[in-house]
């Protein structure tokens, strides 16, 4: 598994001082399955919070959605953890 070159933080701007409630990763990860080797990418949404981290949400990135990505980014401060 490895990173993509960036991040995206999503941010409270109401709150002062200005607080991250979430980030967005490109993951690549390689599943040997014997005889081949099968590559792929997921955008990976992370909920920031004061006492830990945690998954919310997991973005095939062949999809090429980064709409539904920032939705989920956006959704991520009230969405359940994974």
């Amino acid at each position: 598994m490895t990173l993509g070159t960036k991040a995206e933080w999503r941010v409270r701007r109401d709150a002062r001082p200005v607080r991250p409630y979430a980030l967005v990763l490109l993951l690549h990860l390689q599943k040997d399955l014997g005889a081949e080797t099968v590559e792929e990418s997921r955008y990976v949404v992370v909920k920031l919070r004061p006492f830990g981290a945690c998954v919310t949400a997991s973005i095939d990135s062949k999809r090429g959605d980064r709409q539904a990505v920032a939705r989920e980014a956006d959704r991520a401060l009230g969405a359940k953890c994974r």
